[in-house]
């Protein structure tokens, strides 16, 4: 399983569109409209994302924005075994919206879905207003005509793929959320994480696709002020918090992003000399003044010290504090995440949190 792309829902497609050509290096694919509906398609190397704005009051995206912010409603996934997914899904409560080849929302034979092999794509319901659209083979070709932008897009991109999404959930759901996709996808629990400043704090837990290497992390609030308390109050309800793009050299594309206006979270300086306390660095020297520079974390495993994590964060890009971006670069084959850098991430979005509080006061 890997994600074949993210939707959007934002207020004006078109505008968006140009910002992540401008500022992240994505390139036009190809428009959709239909009656009600005005979608931008974007790629850069195997990422892609489509952006979704309303014509009327009657389009999905004029109602989802009467009550969230923009960001993320679907995660669309290539699958193995569609069939199966869907039967699971009918067993543990997941909704179904679409079976593009058969409808099987109102089965009562969960055979009927594992025994098929009509079904190429179809669409279940996740948690809060997340939804995924489950893909048999990618579908990027079926989108694009042969006349469109994509044929002439340049062979290399800073991306390599969509490393991972993380999921916010309300006080109490995460159990529920994770076995939900245990369940479901078949994912399987790896890292725990528990986090508490004299602030704030969360728990998460990391799924893995043990085939393909995707990672969804789920968090939940541990108290009222937490970040990701703040999160689910503004996105009211439940959803995706930020997206992490893994790169091919982190250094030098966090230098043309913040050439082109991209603006990243701020880390404290006491953190580098932490780093650096930790003894030897697989870095050199000049590499590890620009990282120093560019506020890039760094994070290892002292079992595998060549094996180094380099994330870096966005400020949220829409004017609601609900979605941000990651760039993680992974070196010697780095797997999940780092303790570190889990911890200096939550303390610098705390001290974000801190600052937008006093610029509304």
């Amino acid at each position: 399983m890997y994600v074949d792309h993210v939707h959007f829902y934002v207020e004006d497609a078109r505008k968006w569109s140009h910002w992540f050509q401008a500022n992240l290096d994505f390139q036009s694919l190809g428009t959709e409209i239909n009656k009600h509906t005005h979608t931008e398609i974007l790629g850069s190397g195997m990422v892609q994302f489509r952006l979704s704005s309303s014509l009327d009051r009657h389009s999905p995206v004029a109602n989802f924005l009467q009550t969230h912010p923009p960001g993320v409603v679907d995660i669309a996934l290539v699958v193995d075994d569609l069939p199966g997914i869907l039967a699971r899904a009918a067993i543990y409560g997941g909704k179904i919206y679409q079976g593009f080849q058969k409808d099987y929302q109102n089965t009562q034979n969960i055979q009927d879905i594992q025994n098929t092999q009509e079904i190429t794509s179809a669409k279940i319901k996740s948690w809060g207003t997340l939804s995924h659209t489950l893909l048999k083979k990618p579908s990027i070709y079926q989108y694009i005509s042969p006349s469109s932008s994509l044929f002439s897009l340049p062979k290399s991109s800073p991306y390599i793929r969509i490393d991972h999404l993380v999921l916010n959930v309300p006080p109490g759901e995460l159990a529920q959320a994770v076995q939900w996709y245990q369940q479901v996808f078949q994912l399987q629990p790896q890292q725990e994480f528990s986090i508490a400043t004299p602030h704030s704090g969360l728990c998460s837990q990391v799924l893995l696709d043990p085939q393909t290497g995707f990672q969804l992390p789920i968090n939940e609030p541990t108290s009222a002020n937490s970040q990701i308390q703040e999160f689910l109050d503004l996105n009211h309800g439940a959803g995706i918090q930020h997206l992490a793009l893994q790169v091919h050299t982190i250094t030098e594309l966090v230098t043309q992003l913040r050439g082109s206006g991209v603006e990243f979270l701020p880390i404290s300086p006491d953190y580098y000399q932490e780093l650096q306390a930790r003894g030897a660095i697989a870095l050199s020297s000049q590499e590890l003044a620009v990282v120093k520079s560019q506020e890039i974390l760094v994070d290892w495993e002292a079992e595998s010290p060549e094996s180094l994590l380099l994330q870096i964060f966005t400020q949220p890009i829409f004017s609601q504090p609900t979605f941000f971006f990651e760039l993680i670069e992974r070196r010697s084959h780095a797997q999940g995440f780092g303790a570190r850098n889990f911890r200096a991430l939550f303390t610098a979005m705390e001290q974000e949190q801190h600052q937008r509080h006093l610029r509304a006061t």
